[in-house]
């Protein structure tokens, strides 16, 4: 018996439960998009709710000075009641969350169709007159369910909203009949109007107030069930885009894990050929673990590769803060770009700000790092000026690449740090294209290896 009832149970949850929505547990794409689906639409049905409970709340006193209203007016507080609950389990994780309703939203469901049930259908417990049962269908109060269907779509499942019309449609069906069967009937009433009716037999069946008319109630129900199923479908469809839309976030996720932020958001924005060949002028900066040969050569693999994550970390960070692409790794060096795949005005002062970052954050990781053997010095070298971009290689392994002149001489100025013993080495076309000189000294008529003029360099710290 137990077992029976557990599947009983759980067969609900079940099928309230999209499969997609399972999968949003492994998927953390999936479940941030449905969970910020979920939190927009509660909060947009929660407004509309309490905006529809109060509207109704005025207009009871309004149009109907009896003090009878009392009843209606308890009902609707019993949906601002039930509202609370549902959004304390929310907060709890006890209830439904939009897309995976839970067995506590269910009931709060199953109990907002009963409040709504005695507010349209049956007998006001704190009126005395001998009204007929069946006079409450003459009120054209089954409108509350619409409203209840139209507000679901804010925040449930389709499956859920399909649901909620077929619970509808059963309780107000078994309503129906049970007034037939054993709701008040007013016999005098009825014979006083006996004979206005008798002689009109169509009008009899529209306004005998002793008749329930199953066969207008099932007009309703299947009115309320067309739509329903329209918006179910309109909901499915709401959730086929959220999904469309969580893997399009995944797999942006996905692209930046090998692309950088900006490129991976023109790639994502753009519908042309970002990688077509052209020239511009961009910032290129080069940053290198210095002596790392020397210093991974007594470490075991592990504590090498940790060095190397560490050291990127800390490039990576500083490139994309300032707005920056990552180029390329080369071994225990690193290729980045300021200017791709768009230039910008102030690339060449995110390439000098960035140099200056990397600086600072290995200086605090030695500082942090207790072992000697783990901490490392990094050199940085940036040059500014015209280079050719775009895709290089064969159409099945294309690579966007930066080339020219500028990225051997921004190579051949980090590589000068060791001979000028400095942290940084800047040309003076950064400089000039508004890198901020704080801290930085000038060095004029440079050398560099495989060039033959000198040019004018910044340098910063000393190594």
């Amino acid at each position: 018996m137990a077992d029976v009832k557990t599947r009983f149970t759980g067969l609900l949850p079940r099928f309230l439960t999209s499969p997609r929505a399972a999968k949003a547990v492994a998927d953390p794409h999936l479940k941030a998009a449905l969970a910020e689906d979920a939190r927009s639409g509660q909060a947009i049905a929660a407004t509309a709710r309490s905006v529809t409970v109060g509207i109704m709340v005025v207009m009871i006193p309004l149009l109907n000075r009896d003090p009878a209203a009392i009843f209606p007016l308890l009902l609707l507080l019993g949906l601002v009641a039930t509202d609370l609950l549902r959004r304390r389990f929310a907060r709890r994780g006890l209830g439904g969350r939009g897309y995976n309703t839970g067995r506590y939203e269910v009931l709060l469901l199953g109990f907002d169709l009963v409040l709504l049930l005695f507010l349209t259908v049956l007998p006001n417990p704190f009126t005395s007159d001998e009204m007929p049962a069946a006079v409450t269908y003459m009120t054209g109060k089954f409108t509350v369910f619409y409203i209840l269907i139209a507000l679901s779509t804010l925040t449930y499942s389709w499956r859920t909203i399909m649901l909620m019309g077929a619970m509808i449609s059963v309780t107000w069906v078994g309503a129906a009949l049970g007034l037939a069967a054993f709701g008040h009937h007013n016999a005098e009433l009825a014979a006083a109007m006996q004979p206005i009716l008798e002689s009109h037999p169509r009008l009899k069946q529209y306004i005998d107030p002793n008749a329930v008319q199953i066969s207008k109630r099932l007009q309703e129900i299947v009115g309320l069930l067309l739509v329903t199923g329209i918006l179910t479908l309109k909901s499915w469809r709401s959730e086929q885009l959220v999904y469309r839309q969580a893997a399009l976030a995944g797999e942006r996720a996905n692209l930046s894990r090998y692309f950088s932020p900006n490129m991976v958001e023109v790639l994502a924005r753009r519908s042309g050929d970002v990688g077509a060949v052209r020239t511009a002028e961009v910032a290129v900066l080069f940053a290198d673990i210095v002596g790392f040969t020397k210093l991974a050569e007594p470490l075991p693999p592990a504590r090498v590769v940790e060095i190397l994550r560490r050291y990127y970390g800390v490039i990576e960070t500083a490139v994309f803060d300032h707005g920056g692409t990552l180029d390329k790794y080369l071994g225990d060096g690193v290729m980045a770009t300021f200017g791709t795949p768009e230039p910008g005005p102030h690339d060449a002062r995110g390439a000098v700000r960035a140099a200056r970052q990397i600086v600072a954050g290995m200086d605090a990781l030695n500082r942090a790092e207790p072992d000697p053997a783990m901490r490392a010095e990094v050199s940085v070298g940036v040059h500014f000026g015209l280079v050719t971009l775009g895709n290089v290689g064969p159409s099945r392994r294309l690579e966007f690449a930066v080339l020219g002149d500028v990225v051997n001489v921004a190579s051949r100025l980090e590589t000068a740090t060791r001979a000028l013993g400095c942290r940084i080495v800047c040309s003076d076309a950064v400089m000039a294209r508004g890198g901020e000189k704080d801290g930085f000294v000038p060095h004029p008529d440079l050398a560099l290896r495989g060039r033959e003029a000198p040019i004018d360099v910044w340098t910063f710290g000393r190594a």
